[in-house]
C-alpha cells in the first residue's frame, strides 16, 4: 500500500512539471518572443527612423557642394553628387530626396549611426533636357533646404556679359510679337538681348516663368565682340499688364553683366 502511494505521488509530480513547462512556453510565445523555426532566424525589431534637421532650412542648404559636370542632353553618372550637412538628433534610418527638375533629381537612403553633424553625398540621376539654372528642394524629416544647379549647354562654352543700363535693364534690347492673355506665345514672341562675347562658343540664356510665360535661348557664338542673342517665349499669359523678366546667363561668364531685366506687356 505504501509502495502504491509513492508511485501515485511521483506520477502527480511529473504531470505537474509537464503542465508547468507547457504553460511557460505558451506564455513566452504570447509575449511576442516567437522561437526560431527550422531554417528561419526569428523576428527582428523594426528599424528606428532617424530624427534630424537640414542646416540652412528653409533657405540654401548650408555648405552644400556640387560635384560632377551637368550638360544638357547628357545623362548623369556616379560623379554627379551633392554633398550636404545633416544635423542628426537621434540615430536611425533615413531617406533624403530632392524634387525632380529638368528631368534630374538627387537622393540617398541609409542609416545614421551617431548624433551630431553628418556629411552625406546624394546621388544624381536622370538626363537634363535644357541648359538652365535650376534650384532643387531637398526634403527629409520635416525640414527642407535648397540646392542650386547650373546645367550648361553642350559643346565648348563661350563667355560673355549682358549689356545693361544703370537701372539693370537690358541695354538696346528688342521685343517682338504680341502677348495676349489666354493665347499661347509663338516663335514670333522673341526678345533680342545685346551682349559682349569675350570667347566664342556655346551659350544659353533664360528667364524664370512669370505670369505663365518664360523666355529661353541657346546657340553658339562664332565671333567675339558686341552682338545680339535671341530668346523665344513659351507659355500662356495669365493676366494683362506689364511683367518684368530677369534674364540670366547659364554656365560660365565673366564677373559682372550676369543679369538684366526687360518688360513684356500683355494685352
Amino acid at each position: 500500500m505504501k509502495r502504491n502511494s509513492i508511485l501515485v505521488t511521483t506520477a502527480l509530480v511529473l504531470i505537474a512539471a509537464l503542465l508547468f513547462t507547457t504553460c511557460a512556453k505558451e506564455y513566452s510565445y504570447e509575449g511576442g518572443n516567437r522561437p526560431a523555426t527550422s531554417g528561419g532566424a526569428g523576428t527582428t525589431s523594426p528599424q528606428r527612423i532617424a530624427s534630424y534637421t537640414l542646416p540652412g532650412t528653409p533657405n540654401s542648404c548650408m555648405s552644400a557642394k556640387l560635384n560632377g559636370v551637368y550638360i544638357a542632353a547628357k545623362g548623369l553618372d556616379a560623379t554627379n553628387t551633392v554633398r550636404v550637412l545633416v544635423d542628426v538628433k537621434s540615430p536611425g534610418s533615413y531617406t533624403l530626396t530632392t524634387d525632380t527638375v529638368d528631368n534630374i533629381a538627387f537622393s540617398l537612403s541609409g542609416v545614421f549611426a551617431d548624433t551630431g553633424i553628418n556629411v552625406i553625398s546624394l546621388q544624381g540621376n536622370g538626363s537634363p533636357i535644357l541648359a538652365q539654372n535650376l534650384v532643387f528642394k531637398l526634403s527629409g524629416s520635416n525640414s527642407s533646404c535648397t540646392i542650386p544647379v547650373s546645367v550648361a549647354p553642350p559643346g565648348i562654352a563661350g563667355t560673355y556679359v549682358l549689356e545693361s543700363d544703370y537701372d539693370h535693364t537690358c541695354a538696346i534690347h528688342k521685343v517682338a510679337g504680341d502677348a495676349i492673355v489666354g493665347q499661347p506665345l509663338t516663335t514670333a514672341n522673341t526678345v533680342a538681348i545685346h551682349i559682349y562675347a569675350t570667347y566664342a562658343g556655346s551659350y544659353a540664356i533664360s528667364t524664370k516663368t512669370l505670369n505663365g510665360m518664360m523666355f529661353y535661348g541657346t546657340g553658339v557664338f562664332t565671333t567675339t565682340g558686341y552682338q545680339y542673342i535671341y530668346m523665344t517665349g513659351t507659355g500662356i499669359p495669365l493676366a494683362t499688364g506689364t511683367t518684368t523678366f530677369l534674364t540670366e546667363i547659364i554656365g560660365p561668364h565673366p564677373l559682372g553683366g550676369e543679369t538684366c531685366t526687360f518688360n513684356i506687356t500683355v494685352q
